[in-house]
């Protein structure tokens, strides 16, 4: 049975790390090595890294200086043994057999360089199933999984996947530095570029803590990190060489990232996000013609979005009732005749 690699950066983490760590050591599969890299941290998570690797020598700890998230996992890409790279963020967990299943799927498909699974949210204490992802991979469990579908729908995360190290080494792929935000899409984009043979398994194994006080996340939208992630992008050699469609792929990928983030935006601040807007369909018009970008309906999207400069039309039935979830999806906010009520939503079923 192969051995897993499992990297876990580390930043500030004190809270959650011990249901993190507790939730890989108690894995019922066995064979992995467990790379916790502290990037720095101002709290107590060093001291905490290190109680847990004096007592497990599957723990292999790193300090270093804080560099972000992209050096801490790419040191522990550097020192990695294992047939299979796993990543891991600080404040996540895991299911209880994921690795056994994993590694079941692994011995069925020795040929796979990438395996993707689901997970669910969790919210303080709740645990909430992702659907609509678990929905997607169901689409692709029993099809080829192509280089547009892992990048639009697959590609967002890395901690969804298990890596063959092999794959990852003989094409030098590491985590982009000095990128602040959606470091994840690029380094999945950089493996769908290679061709990589996929498969999908529609199962939950992975536990995503979603809007944690202070993470990245939380805290910001980010328009202008997208743009930073083209800028980035367009040098590298993988794009640089990729084919016209290869790279209409990549383009309309950052155009998808910077709607859903200009969708999180209050009206009051779309209007002053909206040059990022502006600036990447100028850009887009630089690259493509108008066939190929009138084709794609995110890119129409982008269109009517800057038509509309932040000032979508509400209804006066709008203004008076409406209905959605808070930002921590805990509970349903009510507004009635601009009276705000709570309702607790209904939570899946715990793990």
């Amino acid at each position: 049975m192969p051995k897993f690699s499992i990297i876990v950066p580390v930043y500030n983490v004190e809270k959650y790390l011990k249901e993190c760590l507790n939730s890989i050591i108690e894995q019922s599969y066995q064979n992995i090595e467990i790379i916790v890299v502290d990037d720095g941290s101002r709290d107590n998570s060093g001291q905490i890294l290190d109680k847990y690797a004096a007592k497990d020598n599957r723990i292999i700890a790193i300090h270093q200086q804080n560099a972000g998230v992209s050096a801490a996992r790419n040191a522990g890409l550097d020192i990695a043994t294992g047939e299979y790279i796993c990543f891991v963020d600080g404040d996540d967990m895991l299911m209880e057999n994921a690795y056994k299943e994993l590694a079941a799927a692994t011995e069925n498909s020795p040929q796979t360089d990438i395996f993707a699974f689901s997970f669910c949210n969790l919210s303080g204490t709740e645990i909430r199933n992702k659907t609509t992802y678990l929905q997607t991979l169901n689409k692709y469990a029993s099809r080829d999984c192509s280089k547009k579908d892992f990048i639009w729908e697959l590609g967002g995360s890395v901690w969804t996947k298990i890596y063959k190290r092999s794959f990852l080494e003989q094409n030098h792929i590491r985590f982009a530095r000095g990128i602040p935000l959606a470091e994840d899409g690029l380094f999945c984009t950089e493996c769908a570029i290679q061709s990589p043979k996929v498969t999908v398994i529609p199962q939950i194994f992975y536990i995503y803590r979603i809007f944690r006080e202070n993470s990245t996340m939380s805290s910001q939208h980010g328009l202008d990190k997208e743009i930073l992630c083209r800028d980035y992008m367009i040098n590298q050699p993988y794009y640089q060489n990729a084919s016209r469609e290869d790279k209409f792929i990549m383009d309309i990928k950052i155009c998808m990232n910077l709607l859903y983030r200009y969708s999180l935006l209050s009206y009051n601040n779309r209007l002053s996000n909206l040059k990022y807007l502006q600036d990447y369909q100028t850009y887009l018009i630089s690259q493509y013609t108008p066939d190929e970008l009138n084709k794609e309906y995110q890119y129409l999207h982008l269109i009517r979005q800057i038509k509309l400069k932040g000032k979508e039309r509400i209804s006066f039935l709008q203004q008076c009732f409406s209905i959605k979830n808070t930002p921590d999806k805990r509970f349903k906010e009510i507004r009635i005749l601009g009276i705000k009520f709570h309702l607790k939503r209904k939570t899946a079923k715990n793990y």
